[in-house]
């Protein structure tokens, strides 16, 4: 198969362009997140910032509207199990794409504490439930949990974080408006359109895709560093791309 050079200057300027980084971007905030795989939101005024650097047109009431309002974005734990901001129309992808690796690694983290396959499926099942009537805290959700809770899942409810993460990973709940400094919880049934089932294979392809138009050339280690996810999950997906091969997704706006 034919291969095609490239210089350094060319990556840069596909790179810089692909992330609406050469000039002023009337794209949406949608397309954004679209065409970089998502903003990281670990401190949403970090996200806030990205997108207003990428469309100077941006205001924070921008980003509350698209998330809160519109729905039209999602934050939630995906690549790297670190928080992401995404366009809710690519949710199911990034989830399918991710949870099994996520999951296995959550029940890993959880078994060392005690916590065993079905005391993930009953919090899973008690977050749910607290969150049928609305968005909860965190501290709500773990309160909520305690009252329902055995032996075990006490020791597990000292690790607040590790309450919410088993739903958040399967997709079944995601980040609502904060309330105050606290970020609350909400359904992902009750906030997004109903998602589609994607395959696990077919959605670490997506992704791994829609990574090399982002940011390639790029190779098969990048794309690991970049996911989270570990060789044996993506042994499947494209091992090289160029910025010319990449294309633009059709559904990419």
């Amino acid at each position: 198969m034919p291969t095609t050079s490239f210089t350094a200057d060319q990556v840069a300027t596909f790179r810089l362009a692909r992330h609406h980084l050469t000039g002023v971007s009337a794209a949406s905030l949608v397309s954004i997140c679209a065409d970089v795989g998502g903003i990281q939101a670990q401190l949403m005024s970090a996200a806030e910032l990205s997108l207003w650097t990428r469309r100077r047109s941006t205001t924070r009431a921008d980003v509350k509207t698209a998330l809160w309002d519109t729905r039209e974005l999602v934050k939630t734990t995906s690549m790297r199990r670190t928080l992401h901001l995404l366009p809710a129309r690519d949710f199911a992808m990034y989830i399918a794409a991710m949870k099994a690796w996520s999951m296995a690694q959550t029940h890993s983290l959880l078994s060392r504490i005690g916590a065993s396959a079905r005391h993930v499926d009953t919090m899973i099942t008690t977050v749910m439930d607290a969150l049928d009537d609305g968005p909860k805290t965190q501290q709500e959700l773990i309160a909520r949990a305690k009252a329902k809770a055995s032996g075990g899942m006490r020791t597990w409810l000292k690790y607040a974080w590790s309450a919410m993460r088993p739903a958040i990973v399967e997709g079944l709940i995601v980040y609502g408006p904060s309330r105050g400094a606290e970020a609350t919880f909400v359904r992902t049934d009750r906030w997004l359109p109903e998602q589609p089932v994607i395959e696990a294979d077919e959605a670490r392809v997506d992704l791994a895709r829609r990574f090399l138009r982002a940011f390639g050339p790029a190779t098969h280690r990048d794309f690991t560093k970049w996911s989270g996810l570990p060789t044996s999950a993506t042994k499947r997906t494209p091992p090289r791309c160029s910025p010319r091969r990449g294309g633009r997704n059709k559904d990419e706006g």
